[in-house]
């Protein structure tokens, strides 16, 4: 999955931003990962995903289910195969659930 540079190139898609902000600085020290881009919504994910290709990208279940289930299917039908990690706290175990059922 690492790109011609070696690394692997990740979209965060988490709502608060400063949480998006640490998890790209957290993300910038460790070899091997870079980050692409960064948006505060799912509809704002399906945009930057054309925009800057990742290798992942990383949703926030944080995000609104309906539109955590619209930007996956947008991302499912408008490009190949994207590679879609959902990042769910462990205090909110419903999170799991959603996650799950999204496939």
């Amino acid at each position: 999955m690492e790109n011609e540079n070696g690394s692997v190139r990740i979209l965060l898609v988490v709502k608060h931003a400063l949480i998006r902000e640490a998890l790209a600085t957290a993300l910038a020290r460790e070899a091997g990962f870079e980050v692409v881009g960064s948006v505060g919504s799912g509809r704002a994910a399906v945009d930057a995903y054309a925009s800057v290709k990742p290798d992942v990208t990383l949703i926030d279940m944080r995000i609104p289910l309906d539109e955590v289930t619209e930007t996956l299917g947008a991302l499912r039908s408008r490009f190949c195969k994207p590679v879609v990690v959902l990042l769910a706290s462990t205090d909110m175990p419903h999170e799991a659930s959603r996650a799950k059922e999204l496939g």
